[in-house]
């Protein structure tokens, strides 16, 4: 048997700790009355209603072209702009057929969107073009997601699409399953767009055109891969942070359902 994940776990524990309370009823004075296992099924409601599980390597997945994007464009150089966008529209459609059955995911459609764009024009386009994109075409990127991460914040929270795949159907109005993927999906739009900010001094300040004469890319290394990767794991602590929270709340309002 595989060992369960934080998400399967945040999932399960609802439904055993109400099987483990019935089995205490039942133990201590026979079958439970009607008002009893209304109770027990208000908890198992609660707790499900405000922890808003989200498959989170499913989201690190649905990332990876943007990823991958970024990893081409560095290695490649700036006259392969438009290949790098062409495997990355690749994965993207890739991602978006693999999760298929839980329905298409926003950050693949934007995915699919803007590196076909990019490819287009950098086929199309002349050398100047090329090395433009070379240097600002991974900024361009970043800041595309960070927007459409922050939009969806306040309208249908890109979360949400992973969140649902955890979360019973009759819990997707609840105002605190909105909330926390409100909460969440903002951060990571907040942070998309500062990291974009940092790409964009990278191609400003130290050129990929420049890298044979420069030596030591200093900004480069900094902007294009040190700062991206603290403010990557900064997200992740705070969708972290954001779920415990989530489930202190839903701790506390469980034990008011559970009564004395």
């Amino acid at each position: 048997m595989e060992p369960l994940g934080l998400n399967d776990s945040a999932v399960m524990l609802p439904e055993l700790m109400s099987r483990h309370l019935l089995s205490l009823l039942v133990a201590r004075s026979g079958p439970p009355s009607t008002g009893e296992l209304s109770r027990v099924t208000g908890l198992e409601r609660a707790k499900q209603a405000v922890w808003p599980a989200m498959k989170f390597g499913q989201m690190v997945i649905g990332l990876v072209p943007w990823f991958l994007f970024s990893i081409l464009t560095a290695r490649l150089g700036d006259n392969q702009v438009a290949l790098a966008a062409t495997l990355s529209a690749v994965a993207a459609i890739a991602v978006a057929f693999y999760q298929r059955g839980s329905g298409v995911k926003l950050i693949d459609i934007a995915g699919v969107v803007t590196f076909v764009a990019i490819a287009a024009v950098g086929f199309i386009a002349g050398h100047d073009v090329d090395e433009f994109l070379a240097n600002f075409a991974r900024g361009g990127t970043t800041l595309i997601l960070g927007v459409v991460m922050l939009v969806s914040a306040f309208t249908v929270p890109f979360t949400e699409q992973y969140a649902r795949e955890s979360v019973d159907k009759a819990f997707w109005d609840s105002p605190r399953f909105h909330a926390t993927n409100r909460k969440i999906s903002a951060g990571w739009g907040v942070v998309l767009v500062v990291m974009a900010a940092s790409h964009f001094t990278a191609g400003a300040l130290d050129p990929i055109g420049e890298a044979e004469t420069s030596g030591a890319r200093t900004v480069d290394l900094v902007c294009n891969w040190v700062i991206p990767i603290v403010l990557l794991v900064g997200a992740v602590k705070f969708t972290q942070r954001t779920a415990a929270q989530a489930k202190a709340e839903g701790d506390a309002q469980a034990a008011e359902h559970a009564g004395p």
